[in-house]
């Protein structure tokens, strides 16, 4: 059985009158031992969420920034990366996601490195990875997840009245 990861989170409300809550994100990275998931020039995912147009609740581009810049200081080369065919609701293909990514301001000029779509233009970029057991024979993983050598999963969680808490599964690409 593969090791379960660790989740990492943190109340950023005590942050408020102390620094902010990009130092408190730095502190988090620092705790998580983020320098010891890749090797100096290894290609690190930063998997986000675009959020959908009109809603508000996603991370904002500044805390990319911040993990952006953290992977460079420590010599990895980051690559944001969202998926195309995951997302769903009112993005129907990639020039409706890219327009959402622009508007919900992920660009490379906010958060360091522009975002690519880790399951290319069209969200048919897979590969087929095996997994123990024979029910499934394999999970399809994005091909620009496949590629990276360490993936820093940014989720916030979700509450949802027919799905309770979510956010970091479905943000796994």
């Amino acid at each position: 059985m593969p090791e379960k990861s660790t989740v990492w989170g943190g109340n950023t409300g005590a942050y408020r009158l102390s620094g902010g809550m990009l130092r408190a994100l730095d502190e988090l990275m620092d705790a998580a031992g983020i320098g010891q998931l890749f090797k100096r020039g290894d290609q690190v995912g930063i998997k986000i969420n675009i959020g959908q147009l009109g809603n508000i609740k996603y991370l904002r581009p500044v805390f990319i920034r911040a993990i952006v810049e953290k992977v460079f200081q420590l010599g990895g080369t980051p690559v944001v990366l969202d998926t195309v065919g995951m997302v769903g609701g009112a993005i129907k293909g990639p020039n409706d996601w890219f327009y959402t990514a622009k508007v919900n301001g992920f660009s490379g000029a906010l958060m360091g490195r522009d975002i690519i779509p880790a399951d290319g233009y069209t969200g048919e970029e897979s590969e087929l990875l095996p997994v123990e057991g024979d029910e499934l024979g394999g999970i399809e993983v994005a091909r620009g997840v496949v590629d990276t050598a360490a993936m820093i999963i940014v989720s916030h969680v979700t509450g949802h009245p027919h799905y309770g808490m979510n956010g970091a599964l479905f943000n796994k690409g």
